[in-house]
C-alpha cells in the first residue's frame, strides 16, 4: 500500500468518527436528541452539559495533529466510560457504535502516524 492510500485511510478513519462524536457533543451541548434523553434516563441530567463539553475538547485535540496523542487518550477514556456505562445500562447491542467508533479512531491513529503506539508506550 502507498504512503498516499494510508494518508487518506487515515483520514477518512479518523474523519469519520470525529463528525460523528462532534454531532453526539453538540447534541449534548444543546440538550437535545436520543443521546441527551439516555443520559437523563440513567440520572445523569445535571452532567450532560460537561459530557459534551469534555467530548467536543478531546475531538477537538484528536483533529490536531500536534495534539493528536493526548486527544486519542482522551477520547479512549471518555468512549471506554460510553462502552462501561452502555454494557452496564443497555447491553452490548448499545455498546456496539462506540466499540466500533473507538476502533476506527485507533486504526486511522495508527495509520496517520505509526509511531503513535511507541510514543504512549514511552
Amino acid at each position: 500500500m502507498s504512503e498516499k492510500t494510508k494518508k487518506i485511510i487515515a483520514w477518512v478513519l479518523i474523519i469519520l468518527p470525529s463528525v460523528a462524536l462532534l454531532g453526539s457533543a453538540f447534541g449534548k451541548i444543546a440538550g437535545a436528541g436520543e443521546p441527551v434523553e439516555m443520559l437523563k434516563s440513567w440520572g445523569l441530567t445535571e452532567y450532560i452539559l460537561m459530557i459534551g463539553i469534555v467530548e467536543l475538547f478531546s475531538v477537538i485535540l484528536f483533529l490536531v495533529p500536534k495534539t493528536q496523542v493526548i486527544g486519542l487518550l482522551l477520547l479512549n477514556a471518555y468512549l471506554g466510560g460510553a462502552i462501561a456505562t452502555h454494557l452496564q445500562h443497555d447491553g452490548f447491542a448499545k455498546a456496539v457504535p462506540a466499540i466500533v467508533l473507538l476502533g476506527l479512531i485507533w486504526i486511522g491513529s495508527f495509520l496517520r502516524k505509526p509511531s503513535l503506539i511507541e510514543d504512549i508506550t514511552n
